[in-house]
């Protein structure tokens, strides 16, 4: 009588490869929707003020944005 063999080892890689699909999946649809973004920023006219506490304001300190923002304004004004 022929034995089956176990199919745990099987599982186990289905498992890894489908973990690994759905972290490049997430990866790459941050970096779609980071580039979507990006071109938002990319195309506003050169005469338009922005609030970069909206923009960035939940990713760096507020003495960032400010400094950031008074060397934005300074180019502005060149």
């Amino acid at each position: 009588m022929k034995r089956n063999k176990p199919r745990a080892p099987h599982i186990a890689v289905s498992l890894f490869a489908c973990c690994w699909l759905s972290q490049c999946l997430r990866l790459l649809r941050e970096k779609v929707e980071e580039g979507i973004e990006l071109a938002a920023y990319e195309s506003i006219p050169g005469n338009q003020r922005i609030n970069l506490f909206e923009i960035l304001g939940d990713q760096l300190p507020s003495e960032v944005i400010n400094n950031l923002e008074t060397q934005v304004n300074h180019i502005g004004k060149q």
